[in-house]
């Protein structure tokens, strides 16, 4: 008895079938995506009612049963782990996190091919290392490659392409012929964690993931970001650049930001040089711009080209002037661009044009203010810029009095404004169930919390 076809599949090439006749007469083949509505809906009933869920859960998801019985995504599995606290003991019981329980299983199926046999995760491995799309027959090129990284024949990892058909993988055709790809679209995203918790499996994981999660999921070596489970080593650093090159720029500019080693950031800047190209014009504050965030990155890497710091500066420099941005003193990264003369110009500019225009300055920002946002909150950011730039003049003039002057005046604005205040509502419309309720359906919950 087993409960994966697979297994069953890979175990007849070693039986004599022959020779015991009922193993080929007599089977019992439950095809789960073939469950009828109803018998999702006593599989769903029998694993909460005989689960360990508290009673509350069990009250509080009631409702949502009837939708989750219906779902095409529905899987046995998911609705015994649903039932037991050990795997859903901390899930919301709102619909939207009990659908999303179902619709993206991927610990589940995480769990599934950390207990696969080797062979059977090299041929999972051969669709992920093309894209999840391979031509069948497969070509010795393309299973070799896979093979090889689990310590596996290509002939191995051949014959679990067809253990893992209808489970895990499926053969699909179209118009050019058959070919292998995932039975569905979580088995990537679940083979793609899988590969990363193992850094000998690097390589296979940039080949197989998708460019984006490869953007967020990774680093390169020496850069350390909390919960990036891949790191990868320069020698990959053409794969990498290869995998992710054709990503939009917002998204490569955020990597080089804050992921990228100088070694793989030049290589990058040679490969797109129209990333230079968006470090032309910035937002204030400074500091929450990913674009300025990268000058100051290239700038600590060596890798900037003094055309753009000139104008990183000028930028800077107005953005002082006109609308009191002190980033570049709230971020080291961003003050190590500037010289010390082009520190001390701004400074000198910022006790001669803002500190004197306070008045203005406290204008200009309510002018900014949205209805529905907290006055407070409103100013907080001004505030504190004005007392980064009366500690920095600290030691040339003692300004304060502008910093008295500043909080007066905000606070008596913040007065005024609390007059308009109209916070937004926190209540919204109850979401709806996408799915029609079948009352024989919910009948059969009825009592799945007593």
């Amino acid at each position: 008895m087993t409960s994966r076809d697979y297994i069953w599949k890979a175990a007849q090439r070693d039986l004599k079938l022959q020779a015991i006749p009922i193993l080929s007469r007599s089977q019992v083949i439950i095809n789960v995506q073939e469950l009828s509505t109803q018998e999702k809906a006593q599989i769903l009933y029998n694993h909460l009612k005989l689960g360990d869920q508290p009673v509350e859960f069990r009250a509080a998801v009631k409702e949502h049963l009837p939708e989750i019985a219906e779902r095409k995504d529905f899987l046995p599995e998911t609705a015994r782990r649903l039932g037991s606290r050990f795997f859903a003991g901390r899930l919301s019981a709102k619909r939207d996190a009990i659908t999303a329980f179902f619709e993206r299983p991927e610990n589940f199926l995480l769990e599934t091919i950390s207990n696969l046999a080797a062979d059977c995760r090299a041929a999972i491995a051969v669709v992920f290392m093309n894209g999840g799309r391979v031509r069948s027959p497969v070509s010795s090129l393309d299973l070799e490659p896979a093979a090889a990284a689990f310590g596996v024949s290509a002939g191995d990892a051949r014959n679990q392409l067809d253990a893992l058909n209808g489970s895990l993988l499926l053969l699909a055709q179209d118009d050019q012929g058959p070919y292998w790809t995932y039975k569905h679209p979580t088995v990537s995203d679940a083979f793609a964690h899988y590969v990363a918790e193992t850094p000998e499996l690097v390589e296979i994981y940039l080949r197989g993931a998708k460019p984006q999660s490869i953007a967020r999921e990774v680093v390169c070596a020496g850069v350390q970001v909390y919960g990036a489970p891949v790191v990868v080593p320069d020698s990959l650093h053409p794969l990498l650049a290869e995998r992710i090159i054709g990503l939009e720029s917002y998204s490569l500019v955020s990597f080089l930001s804050y992921r990228s080693n100088r070694t793989f950031s030049a290589l990058m800047l040679e490969k797109r040089s129209d990333i230079l190209e968006h470090l032309r014009r910035f937002y204030t504050p400074f500091k929450d711009d990913i674009d300025a965030s990268l000058v100051g990155k290239l700038h600590e890497q060596g890798l900037l080209p003094e055309e753009i710091r000139l104008n990183f500066v000028r930028e800077l420099h107005h953005a002082v002037v006109v609308e009191a941005d002190a980033s570049f003193l709230d971020d080291a990264t961003l003050e190590a661009i500037l010289t010390e003369d082009e520190k001390k110009s701004i400074l000198d500019d910022v006790e001669t044009k803002v500190l004197p225009q306070i008045d203005h300055h406290v204008g200009r920002v309510r002018n900014e203010w949205k209805k529905e946002y907290p006055p407070e909150d409103h100013f907080e950011g001004f505030v504190k810029a004005i007392n980064l730039f009366v500690s920095a003049l600290a030691d040339k003039t003692d300004h304060q009095a502008a910093l008295r002057s500043t909080r007066d005046k905000v606070s008596m604005a913040v007065s005024e404004m609390s007059e308009d205040y109209e916070p937004s509502s926190s209540t919204s419309a109850p979401t709806s169930s996408s799915t029609p309720r079948s009352a024989p359906l919910v009948n059969l919950f009825r009592d799945v919390d007593e």
